[in-house]
């Protein structure tokens, strides 16, 4: 890793007034116009299939995708499926209303979450909407998503979480997901701006074996990673390697966090998190190895989320194009289509794989695509040809020789800012022991985009996804929750008791 001076609690840090200035050149410069989305006929198949999926879904739904608090938005998981879905050159009707439908949707004007806002604001470039014109928050004040996410910008380099009231770092659930989205974000908007501080708060992430922790411990957060933590994961090492191509920051802790994927990638091509090779993480692999231009261990990613996607001709047309979580999702779904596809929890980990995995698939087209699962193999995915092509592209192979510049270019405009909690969600759905990763201080819970049966630890919800916050609930949402619930039963007793010592004490009532 490069050589990157420790530093405890921010000793020896940036003045308050170098962090204005860090932030203040953010907001200089940038630009409205919309990234360059690769034309549609230009990605693979398999990527194409995926998007139509994702727009299928959208369409069905809203345009908008529902989080797992009822009557509630997802908005980490639908900037992460617009991300994708300009990755695969689908930039269409579809894009366009569900971009319009995220930019009315809550947006706290107390809760400033910095992987949320970095999404968002990529979505924007993508969209070429002003940023300065995004929307209004929960006020009615205008949301300068530039302006906002600045203000996330500490005197360490940090993008934090910021919640109502003084700051508390023990209540700041920001890591390297939130850091990475908001360094990629920043990058887009404005390429001179000086991001030094940011990139080596990131790097201090970095663990000797060469990935990425999930964050800090809340008591010393300008800690450099040791031998003696969790020497990182796939997800926040992804999401640390895309981010350090993007800008160019740190190429020595860039080369040792790609070293690092290469040697955790499986046979078969994907990406572990638990247990097995999983889509989520797979999406995230590939397309940082396409970033820093390891097109041969991208292709191999790619090819093992073909290996998992629903085929053109399944039984269950609603499923068609999308990428299982993993292999034995993937079986679960082609075994009996329909009865996979009638839960809804089934369903919504479907798309937060498939939104993730777009953007893989997207980056660098299907090498060495393996047999898909069988029952016969034990779900695990041999060295074979793949399937039946899902629609959207005509499937044929695609070899090293066949790549284009085009596919090149259209990785570059690719925001690989899923979430975690996309990914950590799944991994949730899926039955998989979700282990929270390291900070040592209070479990820090995944930041950009969270929301799923259960939140996992350690992801700013980033992809893998940052759930919007829910707008206040009010006195009926607290009767309905546990407390409200307790509450009552203890009201009960007490009127119970009243009602009783009144009647013994009412003339006549006494023995």
């Amino acid at each position: 890793m490069g050589s990157v001076t420790a530093f405890s609690a921010y000793r020896g840090r940036i003045r308050p007034r170098a962090a204005v200035v860090l932030a203040a050149a953010l907001l200089a410069g940038g630009s409205s116009v919309p990234l360059a989305a690769p034309a549609a006929a230009e990605v693979s198949g398999q990527a194409s299939g995926a998007a139509v999926f994702l727009e299928r879904e959208l369409t069905r739904l809203g345009h908008s995708f529902p989080s797992t608090t009822p009557g509630t938005v997802d908005g980490g998981l639908v900037a992460d499926t617009l991300i994708g879905l300009h990755a695969a050159g689908r930039t269409g009707e579809t894009f366009s209303a569900t971009t319009d439908k995220l930019r009315g949707t809550y947006y706290s004007a107390t809760v400033r979450t910095s992987g949320l806002t970095a999404k968002y604001l990529m979505v924007a470039r993508r969209a070429g909407v002003d940023p300065a014109e995004w929307g209004v928050d929960s006020a009615k004040q205008p949301v300068d998503l530039v302006a906002r996410l600045a203000g996330t910008l500490d005197e360490g380099g940090r993008y934090r979480n910021l919640n109502a009231g003084p700051y508390d770092p023990k209540r700041d659930l920001s890591n390297v997901f939130s850091q990475s989205l908001a360094l990629i974000a920043m990058h887009e908007q404005n390429p001179g701006a000086g991001q030094e501080a940011a990139i080596r708060y990131l790097v201090r992430q970095q663990c000797p074996g060469g990935g990425f922790r999930a964050a800090p411990p809340s008591a010393d957060v300008g800690s450099t990673c040791t031998s003696a933590e969790a020497n990182g994961g796939v997800d926040y090492t992804a999401m640390a390697v895309w981010a350090l191509a993007e800008t160019g920051g740190d190429p020595a802790a860039l080369h040792e966090g790609l070293d690092w994927l290469r040697a955790n990638q499986q046979d078969d091509g994907g990406f572990v998190a638990e247990g097995a090779s999983n889509a989520n993480s797979t999406g995230l692999a590939a397309l940082a190895l396409t970033k820093a231009g390891e097109r041969d261990a991208a292709g191999r990613a790619a090819g093992w989320m073909a290996s998992v996607q629903a085929p053109a001709d399944s039984a269950e047309p609603a499923v068609t194009g999308a990428v299982a979580y993993n292999a034995e999702k993937y079986l679960e779904m082609t075994r009996d289509p329909a009865a996979f596809w009638s839960g809804t929890s089934r369903q919504d980990q479907l798309r937060r794989a498939t939104a993730q995995a777009v953007l893989g698939l997207s980056a660098t087209p299907p090498t060495d695509i393996p047999a898909p699962p069988t029952d016969g193999d034990g779900g695990t995915p041999g060295p074979a040809p793949g399937g039946t092509p899902p629609p959207g592209g005509d499937g044929a192979e695609v070899t090293p020789e066949t790549r284009t510049a085009a596919l090149d270019a259209a990785s570059v405009s690719t925001a690989a800012a899923t979430a975690a909690v996309t990914a950590a969600a799944n991994r949730a759905a899926a039955g998989a022991a979700v282990a929270a990763p390291p900070p040592a201080a209070p479990p820090t819970v995944p930041a950009p985009g969270m929301p799923a049966e259960r939140a996992p630890g350690g992801v700013e919800s980033v992809g893998r996804a940052d759930p919007l916050p829910a707008a206040d609930g009010g006195f009926g949402a607290f009767l309905r929750g546990p407390w409200g619930i307790a509450s009552s039963v203890l009201l009960g007793f007490a009127v119970a008791g009243a009602g009783y010592f009144l009647a013994v004490r009412r003339p006549g009532g006494r023995g």
